[in-house]
């Protein structure tokens, strides 16, 4: 490929301060996270004494239908039959009755069983057995909590945020775009398409209105290649930026990284080997590598300009 980056725009230029968003830490999300995961080395018990979050085993005599129930066993606390009844039922003995006034009706209650849950202390060991891959300590489950936070903070804006940098950056660099290597671009996208039709039984060149629709955006295969045509000088835009940025991070996009990627794809779409690479070529994964370097820096540079700590 002979086209190349000229002048390189600085997206640290963009200013960013119309998308800027004032984020407070919600510490009850992050305390129900934690609870979460710490939950899932819970233990029962046999006990004596209902508590919130334990399993009792209740009868319940009524002239109200709904509370007229011989054997029920309820999730103290869950709220999910009753919850005045469920509220009331806290502190109660195994084997004591009682009459409950609800706002739907009375009850006599008897506790028949109980199992209380003992939930041990989140320690390190529980993030490490439970938690997100690579995190293996509280701290670092915290930080990867306030993380996913921010990015649904971000949200709202992000999108608006990144259109706004990449128009910016491509409208003020300057790229040197060969037309044969555009033309190439144009068939490696119309390749994909043809590759992920067949894999569906279709021929594209063939296809209907009806077997675009919820695919692509066209009626036809006319359609796409002009599409196509239009979307390929912003592709090798994107890709020059990508492989300028990626040659001064010194990424190397090995055939290594290719062949996990291939495998990655096999096992999520199921599909078998062959059709994997014949939809995803080693050289678009190249293009796409180097275009995902400019999209990464992107991303890192919204996340530290409009994120505002209170």
């Amino acid at each position: 490929m002979e086209s190349r980056v000229i002048a390189m725009y600085d997206y640290h230029k963009v200013d960013l301060s119309e998308f800027v968003i004032h984020f407070t830490i919600d510490e009850e999300k992050i305390a129900d996270e934690m609870n979460r995961l710490v939950n899932r080395e819970a233990t029962w018990e046999e006990g004596t004494v209902v508590s919130a979050g334990d399993m009792a085993e209740v009868s319940l005599d009524s002239k109200v239908k709904r509370y007229n129930k011989p054997k029920l066993k309820l999730a103290v606390g869950c709220n999910l039959f009753d919850p005045e009844l469920e509220a009331a039922l806290c502190g109660m003995h195994k084997g004591e009755t009682k009459e409950i006034t609800t706002a739907k009706g009375s009850v006599q209650v008897t506790v028949n069983r109980i199992m209380n849950k003992r939930v041990p202390q989140l320690t390190d060991e529980v993030i490490a057995k439970f938690g997100p891959e690579g995190v293996s300590s509280q701290a670092q489950f915290r930080e990867f909590l306030i993380e996913q936070q921010k990015s649904e903070a971000m949200k709202k804006v992000y999108y608006s945020a990144e259109q706004k940098i990449l128009k910016e950056v491509h409208d003020n660099s300057d790229y040197l775009i060969k037309h044969e290597d555009w033309s190439h671009a144009v068939t490696i996208q119309m390749n994909r398409y043809a590759a992920l039709a067949e894999s569906e039984g279709l021929e594209l060149r063939k296809m209907t209105a009806k077997e675009f629709e919820g695919k692509i955006p066209v009626a036809s295969y006319d359609q796409l290649v002009a599409l196509v045509q239009e979307s390929a000088w912003r592709y090798m835009e994107e890709y020059l930026a990508g492989s300028y940025y990626a040659r001064e991070d010194g990424i190397d996009i090995s055939d290594e990284a290719y062949e996990t990627y291939v495998k990655e794809y096999v096992k999520f779409w199921k599909v078998d080997d062959a059709t994997a690479r014949k939809v995803n070529t080693y050289e678009e994964f190249v293009i796409n590598r180097n275009k995902g370097c400019f999209y990464n820096r992107i991303r890192n540079y919204i996340a530290n300009e409009i994120i505002r700590e209170n």
